[in-house]
């Protein structure tokens, strides 16, 4: 555990805050995590008066076990009715996704092309061998141990995450993301891509593999010097929110 995270209390949350904006925010978390693990951007956008909707995805947010039966297409139905339930009230949405759950928001952006931009952030469309195997073992073996927080600072409050990794539903990864690549070139949308120079999870190829494969005609990939995986809590942080608010702003 990291330092602050023996005193911070994690609160999972899903966050749904109203406001009179024009935009609306949607904002998705990593696999085994939970809202909480954006709590810095979804506080900068609070700030600054959006309309944001930071969910738990399905399984995510209460125990492990409750992970094992979800599927990715649980996943797609989920941010899809908030998207479409937002883009009934409001004139502009953006999503922000990170890890996952921008494999997600690029999932929106290749169906949806009345998004006005997304975000993702050391989200993974090519996968290490290693998740290959998951149709395999997961008829052998139930629950692996969880990953460990992926971040630099010391002092980060870290991720709340689950103790352990269903395996089936790791394997649902691997299915989203086969899915996403699929249709890439079909995302038109505005985009703006960090990647992690390193990062212990998601391969730093994945930044220039979305970036090429997009059709945005508004493109951006920023390399992120001082930050591990779960960048959104490290030391780049405010760099993030930074840019996020001017990709906002812009589009």
């Amino acid at each position: 555990m990291k330092n602050k995270q023996n005193d911070f209390k994690y609160d999972t949350t899903p966050v749904f805050h109203k406001t009179n904006s024009e935009s609306a925010i949607i904002v998705l978390h990593g696999y085994l995590g939970s809202s909480q693990s954006m709590i810095y951007i979804n506080n900068a956008l609070i700030k600054k008066k959006y309309t944001i909707m930071s969910p738990n995805l399905l399984g995510h947010g209460t125990v492990y076990s409750d992970l094992h039966n979800i599927n990715y297409v649980e996943w797609i139905k989920q941010v899809e009715d908030i998207y479409l339930n937002l883009r009934k009230e409001y004139k502009k949405i953006f999503i922000i996704g990170f890890s996952s759950g921008g494999t997600l928001a690029l999932y929106l952006a290749e169906n949806y092309n009345n998004i006005n931009g997304i975000v993702t952030i050391n989200s993974p469309l090519i996968y290490p061998l290693s998740i290959l195997f998951t149709p395999y073992f997961k008829n052998i073996i139930k629950y692996f141990p969880s990953l460990k927080n992926d971040i630099k600072d010391p002092d980060s409050i870290g991720e709340y995450l689950y103790e352990k990794v269903s395996v089936k539903n790791s394997h649902e990864l691997l299915k989203l993301s086969i899915a996403v690549r699929k249709n890439i070139s079909k995302c038109k949308t505005p985009i703006l891509i960090f990647k992690s120079v390193i990062d212990h999870r998601v391969s730093f190829k994945n930044g220039k593999y979305i970036y090429n494969k997009v059709s945005s005609l508004k493109k951006e990939l920023i390399y992120l010097k001082n930050s591990y995986h779960a960048a959104m809590l490290d030391y780049d942080k405010e760099l993030i929110i930074k840019k996020v608010l001017d990709f906002i702003i812009a589009n």
